[in-house]
């Protein structure tokens, strides 16, 4: 798998989905900092 799926599962995961374009802050979803620290530890598992 390569890094961008496997940011974007991760991403889904965690989140929601989102296509490229898309930004974390995109205004209609919160992402809370014990969210991220949790989509960070996996990514960071998954390298």
């Amino acid at each position: 798998m390569d890094i961008d799926a496997t940011v974007h599962g991760l991403i889904e995961k965690h989140f929601w989905k989102m296509d490229n374009d898309t930004s974390l802050s995109d205004g209609d979803h919160v992402v809370l900092p014990e969210d991220m620290n949790s989509f960070l530890n996996d990514y960071s598992e998954s390298l």
